[in-house]
Formats: structure tokens, C-alpha cells, sequence
């Protein structure tokens, strides 16, 4: 019985946090993952502040024109950048990226792009919509103990999706391995 807490498994690691603290272990868990990435992305003789790469995480709830214009004046000054998101906001994602891209090309701007996807593990879905609780009475709680008891947990995997833009930039410095290009 897990008694309120859920345990999240990702890369291996297990962490237990309280279901009210749920979306932010995930939130914690997508930014190690995008610092590895980030890390990964360097290669081993480059680890200088100002190469590295600017982050932008989208979610399902971000502006699309806030998150379009955080993007193009990113690519105006360091050429490049790392646009992030998982499970759900992955197709507002794809639709910013493209926005970005059409406005570039519209422009003059070659632009290439870099995809990687992977994922989390997680026991309980974080994108299922919360039920207002109720005072429990001593029947609920007998059935929900006798149902943890029964079933075994249920894994759900919350894809992340990654996307490298680059206006003439050199993409030589970085290390693309399990990167596909667009």
C-alpha cells in the first residue's frame, strides 16, 4: 500500500514523493534528464559557459506566441537552442517548432533540426485529471487497500521529445550520436 505517496522509476532511479508533489518530481525528473541531454549534447573538450546550449521547455498549458518569440530571439543570439517537452505537451511542441521554422525560412534563415526522443516510467499517470476528494469513509478506504493489495502497479511511459534548432550554425562541435536530423 502506498498510503498517498506514488513512486516514480525513471533511468532506474526510484523516488517516492507525495501525490500533491506529483507533478513536480516529474518536472524534477524531465530536468535531470535535460541536463543529461544537455551534457551529452557537448562534447568531452567543450565545456566552456558559452557553449552551452539555451533550454526551452514547452508544456501543454505554455503561450504558443510567448514560447515563439522566446525561441526566435534565442536563435538570434546564440544560433542554436534545445526546445524540450514531454507527454502531453509534445504536440504544442511540434506545432511551436514549426511555427519557428516557417518564420526563419520566411526570413531568409537556413534551419536545421535535430530530434531525439526518449522517456520516463512512471507507476501512476500524471496526466489523469484530479478528482475533487472526498472525506473517505471506512468502506473506501477498506476497498482501495483490498485493490493495492490485489493489483500489481501499472507502468506508464511518458515520452520526451527534444529538438535541436540551428540557423548557420556549425553543428560540428556537438556530439549528435542517437540524434536524427529532419
Amino acid at each position: 500500500m502506498y498510503d498517498r505517496k506514488q513512486v516514480w522509476l525513471s533511468q532506474g532511479k526510484l523516488i517516492k514523493t507525495n501525490s500533491s508533489k506529483m507533478s513536480e518530481s516529474v518536472e524534477d525528473l524531465f530536468s535531470s534528464q535535460l541536463k543529461q541531454i544537455q551534457a551529452s549534447l557537448l562534447k568531452q573538450n567543450s565545456t566552456k559557459e558559452e557553449d552551452s546550449v539555451p533550454i526551452i521547455k514547452i508544456s501543454k498549458n505554455d503561450s504558443m506566441k510567448r514560447k515563439i518569440d522566446q525561441i526566435t530571439t534565442n536563435l538570434q543570439k546564440k544560433e542554436i537552442v534545445i526546445i524540450a517537452s514531454y507527454s502531453n505537451g509534445i504536440p504544442k511542441q511540434i506545432s511551436i517548432t514549426e511555427i519557428v521554422k516557417q518564420q526563419l525560412k520566411d526570413n531568409g534563415k537556413i534551419v536545421k533540426q535535430f530530434n531525439k526522443l526518449s522517456k520516463f516510467e512512471s507507476i501512476s499517470n500524471p496526466n489523469e485529471k484530479k478528482k475533487p476528494e472526498k472525506e473517505p469513509t471506512e468502506d473506501d478506504e477498506a476497498y482501495k487497500t483490498c485493490l493495492e493489495s490485489i493489483r500489481s502497479p501499472h507502468m506508464f511511459i511518458l515520452p520526451t521529445m527534444y529538438i535541436l534548432l540551428t540557423v548557420g550554425e556549425s553543428v560540428d562541435q556537438f556530439d549528435l550520436g542517437g540524434w536524427t536530423i529532419q
